[in-house]
């Protein structure tokens, strides 16, 4: 789970912030909208996306400023453009004003709302955002949800209660800040509505859409857990970590951890620190945040949940710059209670809560570098197996002991179309994932470490079951140098890792791939294995979707049930009186 930040160019010099404002600071990406008192929380790049068509209005604050503004809550997705599901259940929602879900009960109303392509108006949000709605009626007519920008010739409305409000002119589309790259062109009549004529609230009220953080009734306890011991660092070192900070909700409710202000004390510079990171085991949760040079503090933003009576750890992850000064020292912490924000009916703990004392070593990290290899074929849907990304990992200096590399899928294809990854290298399975998370990244974990000596390189392959629609489209870049992790042979540490220009976007030539349909494909779509009940009738025990190239005509369709029971009669007995009866498609 990831808070959605932004790397860019933002105007220097930091200035007081106004209603209205998309703010951030320097030296972190986390972007967020400011309502007057308080700031916002994007989670989400696509629910950005779904108010702001680009970044070229963000202001950057100072962090005191920042830090200064509470956070309100989550930002949820802007009515009348993505529908929203989540990867673990396979309703589609339309989003209404406040954040108001409405299932759509059927592809035929699907079609009817949104046309041909309303498969490709859907993204996965987080199960852990998911929570950020509430749930309203199901769609029962077909009437566009509130909030909805339609098309009605060369005319663009607004639906409002069943009625269809125009925009008078296109300043007053900009005004509302209304993006007509999501209008749905219709034919659906509706009443007229009042003129919009200029910016109105109730349209462009990014934080009038926020989930708030209630109270919890629980408090927060924050404990230092496993600390690596005090070592030394070598330059250019990554993916260093320092330390395990444990923090634990009460067993009166679950707590939200909004943010954690580490410090770093000791004799050195911040500029020795090139990026410090958090992760949740495996998964890493913000992008890398720079040591202000005044305070010497970071703000890493989280917004986690942590169940009731339950414990999350996180764990404090360095990269160590190239050009640190030998000898200086450092030591990462809490350093007060203050220094944390939830909703948590009080912070306790023994703070500060530090990392053992670490000093920069003379010695320079070996280079591990990543470059896409070879080329290509788009899958066609429903493959099985089949090749999806290929990276070489190159080596110098020292041997690299590789543990984790974790891919963002950068395409429109649903995370739930792809399953089964397996990561090979000359024909020998590596590594293994079952799925994409909702945050789009792909984490392959090495066990044991796969080993690259120095001066090698080594060319890794990824298959998976592609399922979706023809011309989704997929591919998988590294979004991060924290995203690959390897230890070095001759310090034990985190080695230098660099991306080459070939696999660091979904833009780089040879990533983006298209899904192709064949002449006729069938697509499996569940339902999931379970057992069936004596007497039950109507069972879905098929589902799917067929995708064709040109109109066809099925004629004849031959399915057959398979009784997998080595022993026993369970399909049919010996009378030929058959259990499974009256099958239907």
């Amino acid at each position: 789970m990831t808070v959605f930040g932004v790397v860019g160019f933002v105007p220097m010099g930091a200035k007081a912030a106004v209603a209205g404002d998309l703010i951030k600071m320097a030296g972190n990406s986390a972007v967020y909208y400011f309502d007057g008192t308080k700031r916002y929380v994007f989670p989400q790049e696509n629910v950005y996306k779904s108010w702001y068509k680009d970044f070229s209005g963000v202001q950057t604050v100072s962090q005191s400023d920042l830090q200064s503004y509470p956070i309100g809550g989550n930002v949820t997705m802007r009515p009348g453009t993505w529908m929203v599901k989540i990867t673990t259940d396979p309703k589609v929602y339309a989003v209404e004003p406040g954040g108001v879900l409405r299932h759509v009960d059927s592809e035929s109303r699907a079609l009817a709302l949104w046309g041909a392509n309303w498969n490709k108006m859907i993204v996965d949000v987080s199960d852990a955002f998911f929570v950020n709605y509430s749930t309203g009626t199901a769609l029962s007519s077909n009437v566009h949800p509130n909030g909805s920008l339609i098309k009605v010739g060369t005319q663009y409305y607004y639906v409002d209660s069943g009625n269809k409000r125009p925009f008078a002119s296109d300043a007053a589309l900009a005004a509302n800040m209304m993006n007509t790259a999501f209008a749905v062109e219709t034919t659906i009549s509706y009443s007229d509505g009042s003129s919009i004529t200029g910016a109105e609230t109730a349209l462009t009220n990014v934080a009038g859409s926020a989930s708030s953080t209630s109270s919890s009734a629980a408090g927060l306890t924050v404990a230092g857990g496993a600390m690596m011991a005090s070592t030394s660092l070598p330059k250019g070192a990554m993916g260093v970590k320092v330390g395990d900070w444990n923090f634990s909700a009460g067993p009166e409710g679950a707590v939200t951890l909004s943010s954690v202000t580490f410090k770093r004390t000791g004799v050195g510079t911040t500029t020795d620190v090139s990026a410090f990171y958090l992760y949740d085991g495996i998964n890493r949760l913000t992008s890398g945040r720079t040591f202000n040079t005044s305070t010497n503090e970071v703000t890493m933003t989280l917004n986690l949940n942590i169940p009731a009576g339950s414990t999350k750890v996180l764990t404090g992850v360095v990269n160590v710059a190239t050009g640190a000064n030998a000898g200086d020292e450092h030591v990462i912490g809490i350093e007060a209670a203050s220094k944390i924000s939830s909703n948590a009916a009080s912070v306790n703990g023994v703070f500060p809560v530090n990392s053992n004392k670490h000093s920069i070593a003379g010695a320079t990290a070996g280079t591990l570098t990543v470059d896409k290899n070879g080329s290509l074929n788009a899958a066609r849907v429903g493959d099985r197996g089949v090749k999806v990304s290929e990276f070489k990992l190159s080596v110098s200096t020292e041997d690299a002991f590789v543990s984790q590399v974790t891919l963002t899928q950068g395409g429109n294809v649903s995370n739930s179309a792809m399953s089964n990854f397996v990561l090979k290298q000359s024909g020998t399975t590596v590594a293994t994932a079952s799925a994409i998370a909702s945050n789009d990244r792909l984490d392959l974990v090495f066990s044991p470490a796969y080993k690259i000596e120095k001066g090698n390189n080594r060319v890794f392959e990824l298959y998976a079951d592609i399922d979706g629609r023809p011309d989704d489209t997929y591919g998988f870049y590294v979004e991060d140098t924290a995203d690959v992790l390897a230890n070095g042979g001759t310090y034990g540490l985190g080695m230098t890792v660099t991306l080459g220009t070939t696999i660091d976007a979904f833009a780089d030539t040879g990533i983006s791939q298209t899904l192709q349909g064949g002449a006729f494909t069938i697509s499996f779509d569940g339902p999931a294995s379970a057992n069936i009940s004596n007497s039950a009738t109507d069972v879905v025990i098929w589902k799917g979707t067929i995708y064709t190239a040109n109109q066809v005509e099925v004629r004849n369709w031959r399915f057959g049930i398979e009784d997998t029971v080595a022993a026993g009669e369970d399909l049919c007995d010996s009378a030929s009186v058959c259990n499974v009866q009256d099958i239907k498609l």
